[in-house]
């Protein structure tokens, strides 16, 4: 069974340079077979996560290196729930949109 190793709801996620960082939820998971899954919440205060999405993705990897790293919006209003892994190579970013359940059963619910 997966296990929750982190859940920091004031994580400092880096933004722009020269601007304060931006306060998110980051929770990580190890997986049965030792794969760490981090998962960064949308909270809506400061900059998106899309937005500086590489910067995110690196300072996650510096913590917990080899990590895959997913972007979470939680569900707001009349707005989808959504969970997309984040991808960097060769400076580069990209998004794939992911269910959960099809990543690791045991990291659910991410919605509390």
């Amino acid at each position: 069974m997966s296990s929750l190793k982190v859940d920091d709801r004031a994580w400092e996620m880096p933004t722009y340079a020269g601007e304060p960082p931006s306060p998110r939820r980051l929770r990580v998971w190890e997986t049965r077979s030792g794969d760490l899954l981090a998962v960064i919440t949308e909270t809506g205060e400061g900059v998106p996560v899309t937005d500086v999405a590489a910067e995110a993705y690196a300072a996650v990897r510096e913590l917990y290196a080899g990590a895959r790293v997913f972007e979470h919006y939680p569900q707001l209003r009349d707005e989808q729930e959504t969970l997309d892994e984040i991808r960097v190579a060769d400076g580069e970013v990209g998004w794939t949109r992911v269910v959960p359940g099809d990543v690791d059963a045991d990291w659910l619910p991410l919605d509390d």
